[in-house]
């Protein structure tokens, strides 16, 4: 097999017969796939497990390298690809480019009890694992395959405290030549050394297994979701899995016939959509949850900057995310996720501007919870998007809250307004032109909450320092008036009395 040639033989032997079966493979799947939807006579298909014993994406690459000699195979190759295989045609594996090996000096390649020694030696020595790395990516990847099983044993070692993150880098990047050769495979050993062991969830062992749930791939040891080299290698299976899994499910639905002649096939593709939204949107919740900072982040030296690479790698994620499906935006931010993630999110992905599209409908949701998230949401946006759209949703966001002043309960008031009010505060920062507004809202909400006040008797204005002052005592409303209080100062001190303009 091509994996197992030297690089000898590799520079001599001509691809052109293994390129034309790739091509008869794929062709015959488009023929199959096209007989299906035509409603034609089901056609036998090659089993997943068969095609992920491939190397596909190898054979590509090697033609795409030499395209004066496969120019016109190369693009037919690259449409049958992307149309039934998306999983191995992703973007970042295209813009990655192989290093190659230098031609003016022949380097010896490590033997297995030398890789296995320099690899164990990565956190007494790190700098001899750096060496080894080293000499290991000026190898063919083609050279480096037979080594697979022991490189992405000790990769999981790389997570270790004690391990610098050169070392961890230089891992990745071996990582990604490898992942040239059978990527499929690949993905399944890498998940299997960094998953958790535990009794009840079944052994991968097929990559069948990654295909029906690619949400395996986040049971991955924690410690990997603060380590930046690592978390990229995740993210890169996890964007593989997924793609895998989607285009798995529409050959499922295309291939079988509903068991229930009642379903019809506009269902079963809404049953479809719904499951690939599901596991999607599972998927940002899980990233969104690894952002937030711990005790331990805040405990462990030099965790913090971890935390913030971490960040701005998931950010990115999102954002790719965000602009191949934007209804995914609109259902993440609708089931909503920790406030204290905003001003990350916000900041760390560019595409977040296009909540501002379902903002309205976010506040017209009839749950306090959402309501306080879209306020905070239209907030940060308005900060970091000062436009005319931002000004008039943060708009819409204080006439809702002036609409639900006096219906609400004292209770629900106080849910609704204390987390909302420094929002009110960034409004009145980013719109100064919106300060009356609030000023008024503030008003009209402090002003129902003395009149609940007074009707209980228990309210004195000439001892109103006083009055705020007895904490076992207060009341929501007090808790609220007090509040606004302090958000009167801050509106002043941010938006008022500002000094510096720009």
């Amino acid at each position: 097999t091509l994996t197992h040639g030297s690089e000898k033989q590799g520079k001599t032997a001509s691809l052109t017969a293994q390129l034309l079966l790739l091509y008869y493979l794929l062709r015959y799947e488009d023929v199959r796939m096209n007989l299906q939807m035509g409603g034609g006579d089901k056609v036998k298909s090659y089993s997943t497990e068969f095609l992920s014993e491939l190397p596909i994406k190898y054979l590509l690459q090697q033609a795409q390298r030499n395209q004066q000699s496969y120019a016109g195979l190369f693009s037919p190759l690259l449409r049958l690809l992307a149309t039934h295989f998306p999983h191995l045609s992703l973007v970042d594996d295209w813009i990655e480019e192989e290093q190659q090996p230098s031609s003016r000096e022949e380097t010896t390649a490590p033997t297995p009890a030398a890789i296995v020694e320099g690899l164990s030696a990565m956190s007494s020595c790190p700098s001899h694992t750096g060496k080894l790395l080293k000499k290991l990516l000026e190898m063919p990847a083609t050279q480096l395959w037979p080594h697979v099983i022991t490189l992405v044993k000790h990769f999981r070692n790389t997570l270790d405290p004690s391990v610098p993150s050169y070392v961890q880098e230089l891992y990745r990047q071996v990582w990604l030549k490898l992942n040239t050769v059978l990527p499929r495979c690949l993905w399944v050993l890498t998940i299997c050394a960094f998953m958790y062991e535990k009794p009840l969830l079944p052994r991968l062992t097929i990559t069948q297994n990654i295909v029906l749930d690619p949400l395996q791939v986040l049971r991955w040891d924690a410690r990997a979701f603060r380590s930046a080299s690592v978390l990229k290698v995740l993210l890169r299976v996890l964007q593989a899995s997924l793609a895998a899994s989607r285009n798995q499910l529409v050959r499922h639905q295309r291939d079988t016939t509903a068991v229930d002649c009642r379903v019809t096939e506009t269902e079963r593709e809404e049953l479809r959509t719904a499951l690939v939204a599901a596991q999607d949107s599972c998927v940002l919740q899980i990233l969104l949850e690894a952002c937030l900072e711990s005790a331990e982040d805040r405990e462990t030296p030099g965790q913090l900057w971890a935390l913030r690479e971490v960040r701005s790698i998931i950010c990115s994620y999102l954002h790719q995310v965000f602009i191949s499906e934007p209804s995914l935006a609109k259902l993440i931010h609708f089931q909503g996720y920790p406030r204290e993630l905003l001003p990350v999110t916000v900041k760390g992905i560019p595409s977040m501007h296009i909540c501002l599209d379902f903002i309205p409908e976010l506040l017209s949701q009839p749950s306090l919870e959402k309501q306080v998230f879209a306020v905070d949401l239209v907030s940060h946006l308005s900060l970091h998007y000062a436009l005319p759209k931002s000004m008039s949703v943060a708009r819409l966001a204080i006439n809702t809250l002036s609409t639900l002043v006096t219906v609400l309960s004292s209770e629900n008031r106080a849910e609704l307004f204390v987390p909302t009010l420094p929002a009110l505060v960034r409004i009145c920062e980013a719109f100064p032109p919106l300060v009356e507004d609030v000023v008024s809202l503030l008003t009209q909400v402090g002003k129902v909450c003395l009149a609940e006040a007074c009707s209980h008797g228990n309210y004195k204005p000439a001892n109103l320092m006083h009055w705020q002052a007895v904490a076992s005592d207060q009341t929501s409303d007090q808790i609220l008036v007090g509040e606004i209080q302090r958000t009167f100062v801050s509106i002043l001190r941010h938006a008022i009395l500002k000094v510096k303009v720009y």
